[in-house]
């Protein structure tokens, strides 16, 4: 298994923060290599809601699944995914602090099988893909 963190202090409100970071729909405005993000039901999330995303990674189309585990709104979520031989399992911890909202994103990646060998590759090409996305995210917030 290996685990990656990262953060982010996002000069909005912790509302305004959560939700654009917890709604799959309007992911794809702040995520580049996001084309396509849905839930069901559809409406806000919460646990047991079931994530859908289209994605361009690696010069190639994935479809994705996920689920809602844990939900503390509008502090944390928690959300499982899994395909294959990988789990993807990331929580986004939002906190008040005096600049605005520090945003922590912990992932825990487990590979199985054969490809266990490449875990470390595979969770470093991860990280270097989220990070300018989250950086994004905060420009994005931070000029409406």
């Amino acid at each position: 298994m290996k685990t990656m963190e990262m953060s982010v202090v996002i000069a909005r409100p912790i509302e305004v923060v959560f939700e654009a970071i917890s709604d799959a729909r309007g992911q794809p405005r702040w995520d580049p290599g996001l084309l396509e993000g849905r839930h069901e039901p559809d409406g806000p999330i919460r646990v047991g809601t079931r994530v859908f995303e289209r994605r361009r990674m690696f010069g190639m189309v994935s479809e994705n699944s996920g689920e809602i585990i844990a939900l503390d709104a509008p502090r944390s979520y928690t959300r499982r995914g899994s395909g294959g031989p990988m789990t993807l399992t990331g929580t986004i911890t939002c906190t008040d602090v005096p600049e605005g909202t520090h945003v922590s994103w912990q992932w825990v990646l487990d590979v199985k099988g054969p490809l266990k060998l490449a875990e470390g590759w595979i969770a470093g090409m991860l990280r270097r893909s989220a990070e300018p996305t989250l950086h994004h995210l905060k420009r994005l917030l931070e000029a409406s």
